[in-house]
């Protein structure tokens, strides 16, 4: 069947492991026999969208969570910075202090 083959060759070029499964689901779908097995590819399409769309939402949600948790990380790492910053020169300045005490 050329739509088999279509899945396949696209589940093949683009390295899809959900491509192959509907290939060979559909497969199954023309050789079970039944009266119209169009009706169970588009079931089967219909399915794997759906899924696909659920895991894109997913991803999408992740993807913002580690943006945010990323700024925040970013935004603490520049105040510790400055605030190491200040404590270095602090104690250059008190170090400088403590040898002119000591002469």
């Amino acid at each position: 069947y050329e739509v088999v083959h279509l899945v396949r060759d696209l589940a093949r070029k683009h390295h899809a492991a959900a491509l192959a499964q509907l290939a060979s689901r559909i497969n199954a779908a023309m050789h079970s026999g039944a009266a119209d097995p169009f009706e169970k590819v588009r079931g089967l399409i219909a399915d794997m969208l759906s899924k696909l769309e659920s895991e894109a939402e997913a991803d999408a949600t992740q993807k913002a969570y580690c943006d945010k948790e990323m700024s925040e990380t970013g935004a603490t790492k520049s105040d510790k910075s400055d605030g190491l910053e200040k404590l270095s020169t602090k104690i250059e300045q008190m170090s400088a202090e403590s040898a002119k005490l000591k002469e």
